[in-house]
């Protein structure tokens, strides 16, 4: 009997969470930096054997299968961002969410674990806790000791605010690597989107801090008509700070955001010429860029276009790579008005979640994607929310 063919592709995903395989193409300060990355799990998928490493690569072994059957891609989800409450000490202008102080707290302390635990046992790759704002939960030093121990890549989003010196020092001790700090521009700017006068020194305190204590930071900014025409010079004092990954959003029509913060389309069309000529001249720094439809991972689709060592799949990962998670604990297709519940992560399997959430997602085709062969397929499709 003939020996089956064993087909390996690395498998390329958005560059939100830093895919990049190979030490040739990925840039020197890519985190964690190593040259020699580690299997944190093997997942059997329906294409074949999927190694997830902690470089954020993904490795697949096939044998002569060179397309996945249709249906959901993955058992269970490689990406989970969890907004763990929508308690927040800020109100700004472009949330999403409409997070306040006087939001709901999310789930107990013991829940909070239990869903970890799932994530855990469920082999996702990656898990990001968000808010609100994470650190006005007064047990969130447990839950990230809980999660640090964790096999996934664990990282917290903060404003900042409420880093100061012994909270930053308890995080790097129980072993936090990395976390993104939510920065919208220079002082005047991050002020008046934040609606807080001392929101930008503090950030920036904190940032300093985080740094000096071995914690990867990167920074995270939604570009709004308040801030487009100093969003370079705030990419330069990014730099100079030491900040190496910068994620730029857009804003959602969603929540608190007003049709004076959503990006004009002048404003979009010639901020995303000017980025892609950055990101191409600025290789010390680590562009994401996913508010702006640009070809994300540095160029690399296109410089391995025909390779077939190489498979990409960009696009809306929820439902098809990647889940939310509410407050609630409750399983999500993504933020705002794709919030609908699909059940509790610890009271329904995930993987019956995914089969769900894809089915959502075939009924929910955006208008881009209509009568498309290859949606949710080699693609994951446009963003739900910007092209419903």
């Amino acid at each position: 009997m003939a020996k089956k063919q064993v087909i390996i592709k690395n498998l390329i995903r958005s560059s939100t969470m830093k895919c990049l395989v190979s030490p040739e193409v990925k840039n020197n300060h890519f985190n964690p930096p190593t040259s020699q990355p580690k299997v944190l799990n093997s997942r059997i998928e329906s294409e074949g054997t999927v190694d997830v490493m902690d470089d954020f690569s993904m490795i697949k072994r096939s044998e002569g299968q060179d397309k996945q059957p249709l249906g959901p891609r993955f058992k269970t989800p490689l990406i989970v961002r969890w907004d763990i409450t929508y308690r927040c000490n800020f109100k700004c202008r472009h949330c999403y969410s409409e997070c306040e102080s006087t939001k709901e707290k999310g789930v107990s302390l013991r829940e909070a674990k239990k869903i970890l635990d799932v994530l855990d046992n469920g082999k996702v790759q990656f898990v990001q806790i968000l808010g609100g704002e994470p650190m006005m939960r007064s047990d969130i030093l447990e839950i990230v000791k809980y999660a640090t121990a964790k096999k996934f890549i664990f990282a917290l989003n903060s404003n900042g605010y409420l880093l100061d010196e012994k909270a930053v020092k308890n995080l790097a001790m129980l072993g936090l690597k990395f976390i993104q700090i939510s920065l919208h521009g220079l002082e005047k700017e991050h002020s008046t989107l934040t609606q807080n006068q001392r929101a930008f020194k503090k950030a920036i305190s904190a940032i300093d801090l985080l740094i000096k204590n071995g914690v990867n930071v990167s920074v995270s900014c939604v570009v709004s008509e308040i801030n487009a025409a100093s969003i370079f010079d705030f990419i330069d004092h990014l730099a100079i700070l030491g900040i190496k990954d910068i994620q730029l959003l857009t804003p959602l029509n969603e929540g608190r955001a007003t049709d004076e913060i959503l990006l004009s389309s002048t404003n979009f069309t010639n901020l995303k010429k000017k980025l892609i000529t950055l990101k191409n001249q600025r290789k010390d720094l680590n562009f994401d860029l996913p508010g702006f439809d640009i070809d994300l991972i540095d160029g690399m689709a296109n410089v391995q276009k025909g390779n077939r060592k190489f498979e990409f799949f960009f696009g809306c990962i929820g439902g098809v790579s990647g889940i939310r998670i509410n407050p609630a604990g409750e399983a999500c297709i993504c933020v705002g008005s794709a919030n609908n519940s699909f059940g509790k992560i610890t009271e329904k399997p995930l993987d019956q979640i995914m089969e769900e959430m894809y089915e959502w997602r075939i009924r929910n085709r955006p208008r881009h994607c209509q009568g498309c062969d290859s949606y949710l397929n080699d693609c994951q499709g446009a963003c739900y929310l910007r092209f419903h």
